[in-house]
């Protein structure tokens, strides 16, 4: 779940109505333009990892930073910031769904194409071994293949609308 700072005390009681999804850590996405705020200006968004049931944590060779960053500098000291999928209002990296997808290869390898185990609500996008709901999902594409759209996605149908308020509500 994506919050930023100042709204995460409501978290609970949604995690609660949801069924009991149990926050597990935070994932810090570092960004490169600095936005507004009132005490500071937040150059940050935070993404909630939570569970539900008995949901197992990654192998521990596969445990990811909990920075959602690019890939290390050359100089091994540092690292890319993560870009955005694209630059629309509220746009967030597609770095998240990679992190997801190598820390759990059992639900994202070749076998599981065809039916993938992945949600993502309010997705704009789609991305293969994911489901999506939301106004400016594109669907799924007729006939799945990872030839067909790997290693890009498939564009929102909506991403070149007119209405500067087509993207607010995400």
């Amino acid at each position: 779940m994506w919050v930023v700072d100042n709204l995460l005390l409501e978290v609970p009681p949604i995690l609660e109505a949801w069924g009991g999804f149990h926050l597990r850590f935070t994932m810090p996405w570092p960004k490169t333009k600095v936005g507004i705020g009132h005490y500071a200006r937040r150059q940050h968004e935070l993404v909630l990892v939570c569970t539900r049931g008995n949901f197992p944590p990654p192998e521990e060779h596969l445990r990811p930073s909990t920075l959602i960053v690019g890939r290390p500098l050359e100089t091994g000291d540092g690292f890319h910031f993560a870009p955005p999928h694209d630059h629309r209002h509220s746009s967030k990296p597609d770095r998240l769904q990679e992190i997801i997808e190598q820390s759990y290869p059992q639900y994202f390898g070749p076998e599981t194409f065809s039916s993938p185990l992945a949600l993502e609500l309010f997705a704009r996008n789609y991305r293969p071994r994911w489901d999506g709901q939301g106004y400016e999902y594109p669907g799924r594409p007729d006939h799945d293949t990872v030839e067909q759209h790997e290693p890009g996605m498939v564009k929102n149908r909506h991403a070149e609308r007119d209405d500067p308020h087509a993207n607010a509500a995400a």
